[in-house]
């Protein structure tokens, strides 16, 4: 990840540095103001050059995949400028796979008292009801399980006691 900062002001204050949503502060945000923090504790005022050392200093360190955000950005060495052999497919399927690999872990910390729930198998003909269904002033609709394909399975919805039948895929 190639992080990139352009300082406007001769003096930034770090809590201003910090690019906050509701949901969570961006990592690079988080490993920009780390790098702040270690070249200068108190917290004080960022100057520019400050900024651009701490910049440089986080494109040059190496990743999990073994390339810095700069190699991986120029796909050159960043210390002898020669050409890698790599391409941004191959970064692509490496971070995919190093995702694919950790959703298990990640998924079992994510639940409640660290029980994974399995999957719930249907048999063609089961009752259902949509849990996405999120209507206060009626009753969810019953629907029949009519076909399953795989983790996928099609559905057709009861609406109201008339039981007229509609396919839901």
């Amino acid at each position: 990840m190639m992080i990139s900062y352009v300082a406007t002001n001769c003096q930034l204050r770090l809590p201003e540095l910090r690019i906050t949503t509701k949901i969570r502060c961006l990592r690079a945000d988080q490993e920009l103001e780390d790098e702040l923090l270690k070249q200068d504790p108190s917290m004080g005022y960022v100057s520019p050059l400050a900024l651009s050392i701490a910049t440089a200093t986080l494109n040059a360190r190496i990743r999990k995949r073994g390339l810095s955000s700069r190699e991986m950005l120029c796909q050159r060495d960043q210390f002898s400028y020669s050409q890698l052999p790599i391409s941004d497919r191959q970064l692509i399927i490496s971070q995919n796979d190093t995702r694919t690999i950790n959703h298990p872990y990640s998924e079992k910390s994510k639940a409640p008292g660290g029980k994974v729930t399995s999957s719930p198998s249907f048999c063609v003909g089961d009752l259902v009801y949509l849990h996405d269904d999120k209507n206060k002033s009626k009753a969810k609709d019953r629907c029949l399980v009519v076909s399953v394909e795989g983790q996928w399975c099609n559905i057709q919805k009861f609406p109201g006691p008339s039981y007229v039948t509609r396919l839901i895929v």
